[in-house]
């Protein structure tokens, strides 16, 4: 093979390692931004949650997520909004108040 028929194999196996790459993430639906139907991102940035959900589920605080994915019912809750906008691709809201659902959804993530 020469030189120049080298180099395009090589760039062909790139490109189709990369497009199966991108395949394989697309088709989870678990990936960031691929939420399942009605399942929201909540953060659980903010410390006074953060420590309640530790305290609930009797784990230090730092051993809980930063974010966990939860129905939309209960990120309304947890979030204080009346209501989340379907057309976003990331539906995610910050938790402001604590719920023993949302520490369920922690410790189902720490599992």
């Amino acid at each position: 093979m020469d030189k120049h028929a080298t180099c395009l194999l090589a760039l062909l196996v790139v490109s189709v390692a990369a497009a199966g790459g991108a395949l394989a993430q697309s088709s989870g639906g678990d990936v960031r931004g691929e939420l399942p139907p009605n399942n929201v991102d909540v953060s659980l940035g903010r410390q006074e949650v953060k420590q309640r959900v530790a305290d609930h589920l009797g784990i230090k605080p730092a051993e809980v997520p930063l974010s966990v994915q939860v129905p939309e019912t209960v990120a309304r809750e947890v979030c204080g909004m009346e209501e989340l906008s379907a057309t976003e691709a990331t539906r995610s809201c910050t938790a402001t108040v604590f719920t023993p659902a949302l520490a369920e959804a922690a410790a189902n993530a720490t599992r």
